[in-house]
Protein backbone atom coordinates (compact mmCIF):
# COMPACT_ATOMS: atom_id res chain seq x y z
CA UNK A 1 0.00 0.00 0.00
CA UNK A 2 1.55 3.57 -1.22
CA UNK A 3 1.50 5.48 2.30
CA UNK A 4 -0.46 9.03 3.45
CA UNK A 5 0.65 10.88 5.69
CA UNK A 6 -1.09 10.37 9.26
CA UNK A 7 0.45 12.78 11.93
CA UNK A 8 3.16 15.14 12.53
CA UNK A 9 4.93 15.62 15.87
CA UNK A 10 5.48 19.32 17.14
CA UNK A 11 7.76 19.33 20.15
CA UNK A 12 7.28 21.38 22.61
CA UNK A 13 9.01 22.05 26.23
CA UNK A 14 5.92 23.97 28.03
CA UNK A 15 2.36 22.25 27.05
CA UNK A 16 0.28 24.36 28.22
CA UNK A 17 1.84 27.25 26.91
CA UNK A 18 2.10 25.57 23.17
CA UNK A 19 -1.78 24.67 23.72
CA UNK A 20 -2.68 28.14 24.58
CA UNK A 21 -0.57 29.89 21.79
CA UNK A 22 -2.11 27.66 19.21
CA UNK A 23 -5.94 28.15 20.43
CA UNK A 24 -4.57 31.88 19.65
CA UNK A 25 -3.75 31.09 16.11
CA UNK A 26 -7.17 29.47 15.86
CA UNK A 27 -6.67 26.01 15.85
CA UNK A 28 -8.83 23.61 18.46
CA UNK A 29 -6.84 22.43 20.40
CA UNK A 30 -8.10 18.99 22.55
CA UNK A 31 -6.80 18.86 26.39
CA UNK A 32 -3.77 17.32 27.60
CA UNK A 33 -3.29 13.59 27.22
CA UNK A 34 -1.06 11.25 28.08
CA UNK A 35 0.51 7.92 26.50
CA UNK A 36 -0.51 5.51 28.63
CA UNK A 37 2.84 3.00 27.96
CA UNK A 38 5.09 5.87 26.39
CA UNK A 39 5.21 8.47 29.13
CA UNK A 40 4.79 11.25 26.85
CA UNK A 41 1.75 14.07 27.04
CA UNK A 42 0.37 15.62 23.83
CA UNK A 43 -2.39 18.24 22.83
CA UNK A 44 -4.06 17.19 19.17
CA UNK A 45 -5.69 18.98 16.77
CA UNK A 46 -7.65 16.81 14.48
CA UNK A 47 -8.27 17.27 10.55
CA UNK A 48 -10.70 14.35 8.79
CA UNK A 49 -7.53 11.84 7.98
CA UNK A 50 -4.88 13.40 9.67
CA UNK A 51 -3.92 15.23 13.05
CA UNK A 52 -1.08 17.63 14.28
CA UNK A 53 0.34 16.59 17.56
CA UNK A 54 1.90 18.93 20.17
CA UNK A 55 3.85 17.14 22.22
CA UNK A 56 6.03 17.10 25.83
CA UNK A 57 8.29 14.41 26.41
CA UNK A 58 9.54 15.48 30.14
CA UNK A 59 7.81 12.41 31.19
CA UNK A 60 8.59 10.14 28.34
CA UNK A 61 9.94 6.64 28.20
CA UNK A 62 14.24 7.64 27.91
CA UNK A 63 14.28 5.18 24.86
CA UNK A 64 11.73 7.25 23.07
CA UNK A 65 12.75 10.88 24.02
CA UNK A 66 16.85 10.60 23.79
CA UNK A 67 16.70 10.28 19.88
CA UNK A 68 14.40 13.60 20.18
CA UNK A 69 16.82 15.69 22.32
CA UNK A 70 19.15 17.25 19.49
CA UNK A 71 15.92 18.62 17.83
CA UNK A 72 15.72 20.85 20.43
CA UNK A 73 19.46 22.58 19.65
CA UNK A 74 16.92 24.47 17.04
CA UNK A 75 14.57 25.37 19.46
CA UNK A 76 10.76 24.07 19.69
CA UNK A 77 9.05 22.70 16.29
CA UNK A 78 8.72 19.39 13.96
CA UNK A 79 10.73 17.26 14.33
CA UNK A 80 8.92 13.90 13.16
CA UNK A 81 5.94 12.68 10.65
CA UNK A 82 4.17 9.81 10.79
CA UNK A 83 2.85 7.71 7.80
CA UNK A 84 -0.21 5.36 8.20
CA UNK A 85 -0.42 1.85 7.48
CA UNK A 86 -3.40 -0.75 7.25
CA UNK A 87 -1.21 -3.99 8.82
CA UNK A 88 1.77 -2.60 11.09
CA UNK A 89 3.12 -6.14 11.02
CA UNK A 90 3.69 -6.68 7.15
CA UNK A 91 4.80 -2.98 6.67
CA UNK A 92 7.63 -3.68 9.03
CA UNK A 93 8.61 -6.94 7.93
CA UNK A 94 9.14 -5.23 4.03
CA UNK A 95 11.09 -2.65 5.89
CA UNK A 96 13.72 -5.35 7.25
CA UNK A 97 13.32 -7.08 3.84
CA UNK A 98 15.02 -3.94 2.58
CA UNK A 99 17.35 -3.72 5.01
CA UNK A 100 16.11 -1.21 7.64
CA UNK A 101 15.75 -2.17 11.24
CA UNK A 102 12.27 -0.84 12.59
CA UNK A 103 12.20 -0.72 16.54
CA UNK A 104 9.17 -2.94 17.65
CA UNK A 105 5.52 -2.10 17.37
CA UNK A 106 4.53 -0.18 20.61
CA UNK A 107 1.19 1.28 21.92
CA UNK A 108 0.57 5.40 21.96
CA UNK A 109 -2.70 4.61 23.57
CA UNK A 110 -4.03 7.20 25.90
CA UNK A 111 -7.37 8.35 27.49
CA UNK A 112 -9.69 11.28 25.92
CA UNK A 113 -13.07 12.60 27.01
CA UNK A 114 -15.32 12.13 23.77
CA UNK A 115 -17.72 15.23 22.93
CA UNK A 116 -20.84 13.47 24.95
CA UNK A 117 -17.98 13.70 28.04
CA UNK A 118 -17.67 10.30 28.00
CA UNK A 119 -14.15 8.61 28.81
CA UNK A 120 -12.79 6.60 26.05
CA UNK A 121 -9.23 5.10 25.36
CA UNK A 122 -7.66 5.64 21.93
CA UNK A 123 -6.21 2.20 20.29
CA UNK A 124 -2.85 3.30 17.89
CA UNK A 125 0.49 1.70 17.34
CA UNK A 126 2.95 2.60 16.16
CA UNK A 127 7.02 1.59 14.95
CA UNK A 128 10.15 3.92 14.24
CA UNK A 129 12.48 3.54 11.84
CA UNK A 130 15.12 6.00 13.09
CA UNK A 131 18.00 7.08 10.79
CA UNK A 132 21.79 8.08 12.21
CA UNK A 133 22.49 10.02 8.95
CA UNK A 134 19.24 12.84 9.43
CA UNK A 135 17.56 12.21 12.62
CA UNK A 136 14.60 14.67 12.12
CA UNK A 137 13.79 13.32 8.14
CA UNK A 138 13.14 10.45 9.65
CA UNK A 139 9.63 8.69 9.47
CA UNK A 140 7.87 6.46 11.91
CA UNK A 141 4.41 4.27 10.75
CA UNK A 142 1.20 4.13 12.85
CA UNK A 143 -2.13 2.68 12.45
CA UNK A 144 -5.42 3.80 14.89
CA UNK A 145 -7.57 0.89 15.23
CA UNK A 146 -9.98 2.80 16.77
CA UNK A 147 -10.43 5.85 14.45
CA UNK A 148 -13.84 7.10 15.73
CA UNK A 149 -11.31 8.29 18.79
CA UNK A 150 -8.62 9.58 16.86
CA UNK A 151 -10.70 11.71 14.51
CA UNK A 152 -13.84 13.13 15.35
CA UNK A 153 -15.97 15.46 13.30
CA UNK A 154 -17.09 17.90 16.91
CA UNK A 155 -13.24 18.53 17.49
CA UNK A 156 -12.46 19.73 13.71
CA UNK A 157 -14.28 22.65 13.49
CA UNK A 158 -11.36 25.55 13.93
CA UNK A 159 -11.70 29.06 13.99
CA UNK A 160 -8.68 30.12 11.53
CA UNK A 161 -11.35 27.85 9.04
CA UNK A 162 -8.70 25.15 8.51
CA UNK A 163 -10.16 21.80 7.62
CA UNK A 164 -7.19 19.69 5.95
CA UNK A 165 -3.31 19.05 6.36
CA UNK A 166 -3.07 19.02 2.75
CA UNK A 167 1.45 19.48 2.56
CA UNK A 168 4.60 19.61 4.52
CA UNK A 169 7.85 20.42 3.58
CA UNK A 170 11.48 19.50 4.88
CA UNK A 171 14.52 20.86 4.66
CA UNK A 172 17.49 18.85 4.08
CA UNK A 173 21.63 18.60 3.58
CA UNK A 174 21.45 14.62 2.25
CA UNK A 175 19.01 14.71 -0.60
CA UNK A 176 20.17 11.71 -2.48
CA UNK A 177 19.87 9.45 0.92
CA UNK A 178 16.97 11.03 1.51
CA UNK A 179 15.68 9.87 -1.84
CA UNK A 180 16.30 6.15 -0.83
CA UNK A 181 14.77 6.25 2.66
CA UNK A 182 11.40 8.38 1.63
CA UNK A 183 10.88 5.84 -1.67
CA UNK A 184 11.53 2.73 0.80
CA UNK A 185 9.10 3.96 3.48
CA UNK A 186 6.17 5.30 1.13
CA UNK A 187 6.84 2.24 -1.07
CA UNK A 188 7.06 4.39 -4.38
CA UNK A 189 9.40 6.59 -5.96
CA UNK A 190 8.82 10.18 -6.03
CA UNK A 191 6.70 11.78 -8.11
CA UNK A 192 9.01 14.75 -8.73
CA UNK A 193 12.70 14.78 -8.48
CA UNK A 194 15.75 17.28 -9.26
CA UNK A 195 19.04 17.56 -7.94
CA UNK A 196 17.58 20.25 -5.40
CA UNK A 197 14.75 18.31 -4.06
CA UNK A 198 11.93 15.88 -4.80
CA UNK A 199 8.23 15.16 -3.85
CA UNK A 200 5.90 12.65 -2.97
CA UNK A 201 1.85 12.65 -3.60
CA UNK A 202 0.57 9.97 -1.03
CA UNK A 203 -2.90 7.94 -1.83
CA UNK A 204 -4.74 10.80 -0.70
CA UNK A 205 -3.29 13.57 -2.45
CA UNK A 206 -1.26 14.94 0.41
CA UNK A 207 2.36 16.04 -0.15
CA UNK A 208 5.60 15.62 1.09
CA UNK A 209 8.45 18.26 0.18
CA UNK A 210 12.13 17.56 0.49
CA UNK A 211 14.13 20.72 -0.39
CA UNK A 212 18.18 21.98 -0.19
CA UNK A 213 18.62 25.08 2.25
CA UNK A 214 19.46 26.90 -1.11
CA UNK A 215 15.93 26.34 -2.98
CA UNK A 216 14.24 26.22 0.55
CA UNK A 217 15.67 29.88 1.30
CA UNK A 218 14.11 31.11 -2.30
CA UNK A 219 10.55 29.66 -1.54
CA UNK A 220 9.96 29.99 1.74
CA UNK A 221 12.97 32.70 3.15
CA UNK A 222 10.22 34.69 4.09
CA UNK A 223 8.47 32.61 6.46
CA UNK A 224 11.03 30.73 8.07
CA UNK A 225 14.70 30.31 8.76
CA UNK A 226 16.78 28.00 6.37
CA UNK A 227 19.83 27.45 8.73
CA UNK A 228 20.23 24.06 10.27
CA UNK A 229 22.68 24.48 12.87
CA UNK A 230 24.19 21.26 13.86
CA UNK A 231 21.14 19.50 12.07
CA UNK A 232 21.33 17.85 8.55
CA UNK A 233 17.54 18.14 8.07
CA UNK A 234 14.20 19.14 9.85
CA UNK A 235 10.09 19.41 8.55
CA UNK A 236 9.81 23.51 8.30
CA UNK A 237 6.57 24.02 6.72
CA UNK A 238 2.81 23.14 7.03
CA UNK A 239 0.28 23.69 4.40
CA UNK A 240 -3.43 23.93 5.73
CA UNK A 241 -6.57 23.84 3.01
CA UNK A 242 -8.98 27.07 4.59
CA UNK A 243 -12.77 26.66 4.06
CA UNK A 244 -12.50 30.11 3.42
CA UNK A 245 -9.23 32.12 2.96
CA UNK A 246 -10.48 35.07 3.72
CA UNK A 247 -12.39 34.00 6.90
CA UNK A 248 -8.79 33.28 8.02
CA UNK A 249 -6.93 36.29 7.08
CA UNK A 250 -10.07 38.29 8.93
CA UNK A 251 -9.87 35.96 12.16
CA UNK A 252 -5.43 36.49 11.97
CA UNK A 253 -6.48 40.19 12.12
CA UNK A 254 -9.17 40.17 14.42
CA UNK A 255 -7.02 37.91 16.86
CA UNK A 256 -3.70 40.09 16.41
CA UNK A 257 -2.08 37.37 14.62
CA UNK A 258 1.01 38.26 12.23
CA UNK A 259 0.71 36.97 8.89
CA UNK A 260 1.82 38.01 5.34
CA UNK A 261 -0.20 37.53 2.16
CA UNK A 262 1.13 35.85 -0.41
CA UNK A 263 -0.21 35.55 -4.21
CA UNK A 264 -3.12 32.90 -3.35
CA UNK A 265 -2.42 32.17 0.45
CA UNK A 266 -1.47 33.55 3.83
CA UNK A 267 1.78 32.65 5.52
CA UNK A 268 2.73 32.82 9.43
CA UNK A 269 5.94 32.76 10.00
CA UNK A 270 7.52 29.94 12.24
CA UNK A 271 8.42 32.21 14.76
CA UNK A 272 5.20 33.09 15.20
CA UNK A 273 4.56 29.04 15.16
CA UNK A 274 6.83 27.62 17.83
CA UNK A 275 9.17 26.83 15.19
CA UNK A 276 6.55 25.96 12.11
CA UNK A 277 5.80 27.63 9.88
CA UNK A 278 2.09 27.52 8.16
CA UNK A 279 0.43 28.63 5.26
CA UNK A 280 -3.22 28.44 4.29
CA UNK A 281 -4.56 27.86 1.15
Amino acid sequence: MIKSLDHFVHLVLNLDKAREHYIKLGFNVRPASQHLELGSSNCVIQFPKTYYELVDLSEGEKWLSDPYLNRFKLGEGLAHVSLDSENLVSDRARLIELGYEPEPIVSARRKITMPDGAVDETDSDCFYVWRKDNPYLSLFTSIHNKPETIFIPEFRQHPNKAIALKELVFITTRLEEDIVYFTDQYGKSPDEISNEGFSLVGRRGDVAKVMTPSVFAKEYGDIAHSELGPLSGIPKVVVFKSHDLSKTQQYFENSGIPFKKLASSIAVHEDNGMGAAMIFT
